[in-house]
């Protein structure tokens, strides 16, 4: 079965040893790990109190790195001869320009205030300074303060500016943010700050509290245990804040010092499975039955990977260096058992079964060569039959991976502006994934192809033809399966390609394969891997890729064109009324708001802290929140799309219906008085319920507008539903309602912490949303396609009349052009009436030769870049080959022409493209 000689058995030896040695290590690591645990546990107090004071020097250093370089900063601003001249002469050209003169501002926000205290010039985020702190600094204190503007907070650094006599002639204001408000995190506010940076050190959740008159005292979690205080001074010494941080934990801590052990026992046992490997390789090489070949490496290799996976290697490692590439944020999929639980995670496995199918067909295109032993056609046709099944299997499972990274993945793949994604690194991942799945597809068809035709030789040798292209005879044989299978329903027979795509996928698999079996009649020595077949498997994948990718994505736009349709017209005015009023609750509830509203650095911000604490925050809506003051002025708001829902319609609108109301009341009051003898009328529910509504939360809508709206009075907490409630202010709400909104609204997800569905990224087009009651057009994004969808609404009625579903996929034309058009059919209900049935269409334009133009050549030049990289490699070890052996490896003949072209290319090309370089460089500077 195997064939081992002394030089075999001397490698088995060493790697025996070496095997060993790594065994032995692994071990020791372990009692390490075993000793390093008990101390620990063992000697708690001492160690906690040393990495205690550890960490505490740690924290402040790093805070105070944040003051001392705001404070460096500030100071380098003031032995500015040149700033400091134009701004006590109060000229603004020169103050501008010498400022923008000054390197590394971009980190810092510059204010200057003259000696009335009034802004004279500024650069960067104003951080509003109250008038006593201007007013210390101006009486020649140097301090600092820390400062909540908006979603930032700052550590301020204020200096007297002198004049050359040493009068002081203003205040110097730098500012630089310290930290992000968490509840804004997102790809546009990405989490930096101090808390971050002790996090990413420590692991620890540490809180602050800055003192007065910077910000009023905030309210401590103390959830994660026993908080330890340190003070903060400013730079004049005084205390400017406190820092809270978390008892260090003993069970936290003994996890840490675990992990970092596990890690090192990961990628030993890496190292130690990566030298098992290589001895299955060898005793793989000499065993007598290709079977037995194949078998081995490909078990090895998936255990290999299974092994992996319970070790967390490599995610652990990418991890560690903070790559999300091995977390489920862009991918995450239950495809085999673990394998695909990440774009790392599954791109690791792509190459282990690359690997696997390049070796199953070198060693098939080996057997095809060797002598055949005389077989039965039974046997020829049961080995037919099998490389069949193999090959539908692997096509099923390739489309399976394929769609579940479209349809799974937050990977935006329609982007004209990014073709070759680098704003997006995980599609340049997800393009190797289906690049090698691809490469393993065909290589998995190769083999079954020539396995096939090595059992049919034999019993084909009377014609010549076919007995040259014997491969044909397992390409028609899977091309008759696939046709037949596509005869049944896909309720019993799916398949995740398509007839079409199986077909181009078979063709080219077939036609690569001719080429294979006639290069092994014609080559006695044949090497499958070389240059030209991974030009041509390249090629292949260049011609099905891009097609298999546009018609998943189609499907992909299909079922999202399908959702964005039928969450509009589930965007009903009872949902809305239900939203506000439940935000009305949570607005009476909360006692911060009678604090925040009084305070001048926390006030500015109140209306975004409203909304974020509503229960508008999560959801898909044109939202506003706005706080006013007694007087009925603005004191702060936040517009989700003041482009489409107008604040001065809301405010104007709101204040109105309130003190319409409030006169409608009076007159009710009075007509109540008289007598009435006539039988009451049966009131509608949803108008009782409207009523309802008004009276506890002052909720009115506007139908011409399409939004409702609510005013909420803020009064004293401790004197509510007292004589003595005084009202200190108002809070209005509002929100829109009109469908063809729906899809604008995306812009809210800049406030999220976490990814979500964005459907503009799923379509090809921009969509065009229309909203129809009875045949009259509502509402409309663009409203000479939707006049055009009028004449297929009586079609549409007619397709739903007797179906469960409401809703149909259609295409109409408009201009030439083809729209694809998702219809639903919605009986809304509206606060106060049951309106007439609606019907809510999202359209988006087929474009199928662009589309497809645009995929091709983006994957082939994808291709084609990876392809220079192979080509790249590959002449670097031929170079090396040549210098290190140049008798055995002459593969570089230079003749005249060549001679010819290296001198113009070393005495003119290269010196001109030098000379260039550096003249732009010259003009540049």
């Amino acid at each position: 079965m195997f064939h081992f000689e002394k030089k075999d058995i001397f490698r088995f030896k060493v790697l025996g040893m070496l095997s060993l040695i790594l065994f032995f290590v692994i071990l020791f690591i372990f009692g390490v790990r075993y000793y390093f645990s008990q101390s620990i546990v063992n000697n708690w107090e001492s160690i906690s109190t040393e990495k205690k004071k550890e960490i505490h020097a740690e924290c402040l250093n790093i805070f105070y790195n944040y003051q001392n370089q705001t404070s460096q900063f500030s100071y380098q601003l003031l032995m500015n001869k040149k700033l400091i001249s134009a701004v006590t002469s109060y000229n603004t050209r020169k103050s501008f320009d010498a400022l923008y003169e000054i390197e590394n501002q971009g980190e810092y926000s510059v204010e200057f205030y003259n000696s009335r205290l009034e802004l004279y010039i500024y650069s960067g985020r104003q951080i509003y300074p109250d008038i006593l702190e201007l007013k210390k600094a101006l009486s020649g204190e140097r301090y600092s303060i820390v400062k909540e503007t908006g979603i930032y907070t700052n550590i301020v650094v204020l200096d007297p500016v002198k004049n050359e006599n040493g009068t002081v002639e203003g205040v110097l204001v730098v500012s630089r943010i310290l930290d992000v408000n968490s509840g804004v995190q997102s790809a546009f506010f990405n989490r930096s700050g101090i808390k971050k940076e002790i996090y990413d050190r420590f692991h620890l959740d540490v809180q602050f509290e800055f003192n007065p008159p910077a910000n009023t005292s905030a309210v401590l979690d103390s959830s994660s245990g026993e908080l330890s205080l340190l003070q903060l001074k400013g730079i004049n010494g005084a205390i400017i804040g406190k820092m809270f941080i978390p008892a260090l934990d003993q069970s936290s801590y003994l996890l840490s010092v675990i992990q970092k052990f596990d890690n090192i026992i990961g990628f030993i046992v890496f190292v130690l499975n990566s030298v098992l490997l290589y001895w299955l390789l060898l005793a793989a090489g000499k065993a007598d039955s290709y079977f037995v070949k194949i078998s081995l490496v490909a078990v090895g290799l998936i255990l290999s990977r299974y092994l992996w996976l319970y070790m967390n290697f490599p995610g652990e490692f990418f991890i560690l260096f903070g790559s999300d590439i091995f977390s489920p944020v862009h991918y995450a999929s239950g495809i085999g058992f673990g394998m695909a639980k990440s774009l790392g995670e599954l791109s690791v496995t792509a190459v282990i079964f690359t690997l696997i199918s390049v070796f199953i067909l070198v060693n098939v295109l080996k057997l095809y060569k060797s002598e055949s032993k005389p077989q039965n056609a039974y046997t020829a046709a049961a080995i037919t039959l099998a490389s069949v099944i193999v090959s539908i299997v692997v096509m099923n499972y390739y489309g399976t991976i394929v769609q579940s990274l479209i349809f799974d993945s937050s990977v935006k793949f329609i982007d004209k502006s990014d073709l070759f994604s680098l704003n997006q690194p995980e599609m340049i991942v997800v393009s190797i994934i289906i690049l090698f799945l691809s490469v393993s597809l065909v290589m998995i068809l190769l083999a079954c192809s020539i396995i096939t035709a090595r059992h049919l030789n034999p019993f084909i040798g009377f014609n010549k033809f076919i007995r040259k292209n014997s491969v044909l005879l397992f390409f028609g044989a899977l091309l008759l399966v696939n046709l037949l299978i596509s005869l049944f329903p896909d309720q019993f027979i799916e398949s995740s390609l398509k007839l079409n795509l199986r077909l181009v996928i078979i063709a080219l698999a077939a036609i690569f394969s001719i080429y294979i079996q006639r290069q092994l009649a014609l080559t006695r020595d044949y090497r499958f891997i070389n240059m030209i077949n991974l030009s041509l498997i390249l090629l292949v994948c260049a011609v099905f890729i891009p097609a298999v990718l546009l018609n998943k994505i189609t499907s992909l736009e299909n079922k999202y064109l399908e959702k964005s349709a039928k969450d509009i017209s589930q965007q009903s005015s009872d949902k809305i009324a239900f939203l506000i009023s439940a935000t009305v609750d949570d607005i009476g509830e909360d006692t911060s708001i009678e604090a925040d509203i009084n305070d001048k650095n926390k006030s500015g911000k109140l209306a975004f802290n409203i909304w974020s604490k509503s229960k508008f925050f999560d959801e898909d809506l044109n939202s506003a929140v706005f706080v006013l003051d007694t007087g009925k002025k603005v004191i702060s708001d936040f517009n989700i799309n003041p482009a489409e829902l107008l604040s001065d319609s809301i405010l104007s609108f709101t204040l109105n219906s309130a003190k319409n109301k409030t006169s409608g009341k009076n007159q009710t009051a009075v007509l109540e008085t008289e007598p009435d003898d006539e039988e009451p009328e049966t009131m509608d529910v949803n108008a009782v319920m409207n009523t309802m509504l008004a009276d506890e939360g002052e909720i009115f809508q506007n139908p011409d507008m399409k939004f409702y709206t609510a005013l909420i009075p803020i009064g004293k907490s401790d004197l509510k539903n007292s004589r003595f409630n005084k009202t200190i202010g108002y809070v209005v709400i509002g929100a829109g309602y009109d469908a063809k909104n729906f899809l604008t609204q995306t812009n809210l997800g800049i406030f999220r912490s976490f990814a979500r569905d964005n459907i503009l990224n799923k379509l090809t087009s921009t969509p065009v949303i229309s909203e129809f009651s009875e045949s009259d057009l509502v509402g409309s994004s663009n409203k000479d396609i939707s006049k055009s969808l009028l004449k297929s609404l009586d079609a549409f009625r007619e397709s739903v009349k007797d179906k469960v579903d409401k809703s149909a996929l259609r295409y109409d034309e408009f201009e030439n052009q083809i729209y694809k058009s998702f219809y639903v059919l919605s009986e809304n209900r509206s606060a106060g009436n049951i309106s007439s049935p609606k019907i809510y269409v999202v359209s988006v334009k087929v474009n199928d030769f662009s589309l497809s133009t645009f995929f091709f050549f983006r994957y082939l030049l994808f291709l084609v870049l990876i392809y220079l990289v192979f080509l790249s490699l590959y002449i670097i070890y031929k170079g090396f080959s040549y210098l290190l052996d140049t008798e055995s490896v002459r593969f570089i003949n230079f003749g005249f022409r060549e001679k010819l072209f290296a001198s113009f290319l070393l005495a003119s090309v290269i010196p001109i493209v030098i000379l260039a370089i550096y003249t732009r460089a010259f003009v540049n500077d």
